[in-house]
């Protein structure tokens, strides 16, 4: 073939290779799923109540002073009135009945030496309107701490707090005592704990951006873990930005009620009930959880695993990694996911929805778990039997006979996933339905998945072929540099734009960042057609290839600081543009030498 036709023909299928990439990626974009979101990240839903009233007869301790010796100089069930101000050190073993008041600006400061700011098991304890910070406070333990060996306190209330900047965990809550109208933040491993009780509660509490020292949090860490406790209530709270999992129970708990709460943000699952017993998860707000921990079933707004008996009802579940998913694990032939009773939910934008085994144990079917009368809006997949199902293969499993399911969005055009409940606000941001290959789907679905242009993996396997085709069409033509530079343009390019994107698949500033998921396979068929074509390429136009090449990266970083979606088209354009611009000089030979435009060399066509 002569150089000048080989040239031209490489060129323009160049350029169709450019026109498919701008087309398929229009209508990637176009079949792009968008939901609104809070404009705020939440709120407490219901108001604070007034703290206790401070006795007259309750003793003054002016900051400074020695707080346990104060308490042990007064007789068992008297009331101390903390003063303002800084009180260094203080480390109190309270006695039965014993109530301490903080006036407004009372600081318990522990100085990152003191392990805890109260501890012991004294029963009917107050702790009202302190400020409890920097206590040296062990891994697993509070800096308020009610509990000695395996026998908690008990009938403590705890109220009006704002417990902070402690090394490991915030506040330890003991049998029958109530947590409430408090903040528990920025701790070293996490917000609240309680183990070993009974009749535990915690109301109107915010309990946030906790896990500060990075601890794992498959292990216990992020906004709260309780573990072998009867009756444990948490309700109208708001778990927020913890760095891991919002509320967690975990080990052998029963008769948990989680109610009213609005969970968001959190890295890992919003609500997590594991290896436990009965439980109700009613009327909470579940948002943008698990966005960094969702794979197979995990990274749900609600997630239980190993667990009987659960109700999950009249939840909003919206923006998450992963729904309302239940997971059977091997932790011990007790732990079962049975009867798990899921309906009435409304979920929205979040992922995959239903059961998975890791183990052979029988958990569809004859094990009583079900889905029924949820309202689903943008899901992915439903998961039953060992299989991924669409909607229709869901409902013919048995799950949802009452529910209903849409691919896109109620309400403005299809672009407004509803009235958030306690918010009205409403911020726009994309959210684009994901697929990743799932644990024990067929082999046939998940070849069709692979090669969805809708599929994470699919994007680059499709753009890695068309960039193998392009470097074998240059091959026929005797070019082997250009047919080189193809395969490894493609197989670096892919790859590289998955990366970016699920290196930045997560939350930042409320704003979810999916930098390249529409336009993947677009920019990557730009990328690898100016590669192919640069020995073509006029010289003055040779530098946008590197230009090129770091825009998907330039991309991601906008994200990072809250571009939009707008600025990633813009991009992407840009590519496309420049990806025809190279199939046409390669087509049309023209290249630049000494400032002038002129017909290149015909042995310049031959590799």
């Amino acid at each position: 073939m002569a150089a000048g036709t080989g040239r031209r023909v490489l060129g323009a299928v160049a350029i169709a290779a450019a026109v498919a990439g701008l087309v398929l990626g229009v209508a990637a974009r176009a079949s792009t799923t968008r939901c609104r979101y809070p404009t705020t990240a939440g709120a407490l839903p219901v108001a604070a109540q007034p703290a206790m009233a401070v006795p007259d007869s309750a003793v003054r301790i002016a900051a400074g002073d020695d707080v346990q010796a104060a308490v042990d100089a007064a007789p068992p069930g008297s009331a101390f009135v903390l003063a303002a101000g800084v009180h260094p050190g203080a480390s109190i073993v309270p006695r039965d009945g014993d109530r301490f008041f903080g006036e407004d600006g009372a600081v318990l400061d522990g100085g990152d030496t003191t392990a805890v700011a109260f501890s012991g098991t004294a029963a009917d304890v107050v702790v009202s309107n302190l400020e409890i910070r920097h206590y040296a406070s062990p891994l697993q333990q509070g800096a308020i701490q009610p509990i000695a060996g395996e026998t908690p306190a008990e009938r403590w209330t705890l109220e009006h707090l704002d417990v902070h900047d402690n090394a490991g965990g915030g506040v330890f809550v003991p049998s029958d005592s109530v947590l409430r109208d408090s903040r528990v933040h920025h701790n070293g491993q996490i917000g609240l704990k309680s183990a070993l009780t009974e009749g535990a509660t915690v109301e109107r509490v915010e309990v946030d951006h906790n896990n500060t020292g990075g601890h794992d949090a498959g292990w216990e860490a992020g906004g709260s873990k309780f573990a072998y406790t009867t009756d444990l209530t948490v309700r109208d709270s708001w778990v927020h930005d913890n760095a891991g999992p919002g509320l967690w129970t975990d080990i052998d708990n029963r008769g948990t009620r989680y109610e009213g709460n609005v969970v968001t943000d959190n890295d890992g699952a919003g609500i997590f009930h594991e290896i436990s017993y009965d439980a109700v998860v009613v009327d909470n707000q579940v948002w943008r959880n698990g966005l960094g921990s969702a794979v197979g079933a995990f990274g749900a707004g609600i997630q239980i695993a190993a667990s009987a008996d659960v109700e999950v009802s009249a939840n909003q579940v919206v923006g998450n990694g992963n729904g309302i998913t239940g997971i059977q694990q091997p932790r011990g032939p007790e732990y079962r996911l049975e009867r798990l009773d899921v309906h009435g939910n409304e979920i929205i934008c979040s992922g995959r929805n239903g059961i998975v085994r890791e183990t052979g144990d029988p958990v569809f079917g004859e094990a009583g778990n079900r889905f029924r009368d949820n309202a689903y809006q943008a899901s992915t997949e439903w998961l039953w039997d060992d299989t991924g199902l669409d909607w229709a293969g869901w409902q013919d499993a048995g799950q949802d006979a009452g529910g209903t399911a849409s691919p896109g969005l109620s309400g403005d055009g299809g672009d407004d996933a509803g009235t958030l409940r306690r918010d009205p606000g409403a911020w726009p941001i994309d959210r684009r339905v994901q697929h990743l290959v799932g644990q024990g789907e067929g082999t046939t679905d998940n070849a069709r998945r692979v090669l969805s242009l809708g599929t994470d993996l699919g994007r680059p396997v499709v753009a890695i072929s068309v960039g193998i085709v392009l470097g074998l069409v240059a091959l026929a033509l005797g070019d082997r540099r250009a047919a080189v530079l193809a395969v490894a343009a493609t197989v670096v390019a892919g790859p590289l734009g998955l990366a970016l994107r699920h290196l930045v698949d997560r939350p930042v500033g409320g704003e979810l960042a999916h930098p390249s998921s529409p336009v993947l396979v677009a920019t990557t068929w730009a990328l690898v057609v100016m590669v192919v074509t640069a020995r073509w390429l006029p010289r003055f136009a040779r530098p946008l290839v590197l230009v090129a090449l770091a825009a998907p990266a330039l991309a991601s970083l906008s994200v990072l600081h809250r571009g939009t979606a707008l600025f990633v088209d813009v991009v992407a354009a840009g590519l496309w543009a420049l990806a025809l611009v190279a199939g046409a000089a390669t087509a049309t030979g023209l290249r630049t030498g000494s400032g002038r435009v002129h017909p290149s060399p015909s042995s310049t066509a031959t590799g």
